[in-house]
């Protein structure tokens, strides 16, 4: 039995990939997930510190991506969306 604490993606969520420079420590990681968490309509963020990347995850792809940069420039940081 899976734990209801467990985050899960489903095929119905998509995700987009972004580059955030400027993001170097835990710190900096948690200033923008908490940024992009406050956006409605993201149900949850992945960071990665190493390459820079932030994934997503919405319900749909009906998500204004703006939103995302501009909450992610807020924060104080850069970031590049996807191609």
């Amino acid at each position: 039995m899976k734990s209801k604490n467990m985050s899960m993606k489903t095929d119905h969520e998509k995700f987009k990939s972004y580059t955030v420079t400027g993001m170097d420590c835990a710190d900096c990681a948690l200033h923008v997930e908490k940024a992009v968490k406050k956006i409605p309509g993201v149900k949850d963020i992945k960071i990665n510190l190493i390459n820079g990347q932030i994934d997503v995850y919405t319900p749909s792809e009906t998500l204004d991506e703006e939103l995302i940069v501009k909450a992610v420039r807020d924060a104080g940081y850069d970031i590049i969306p996807p191609r």
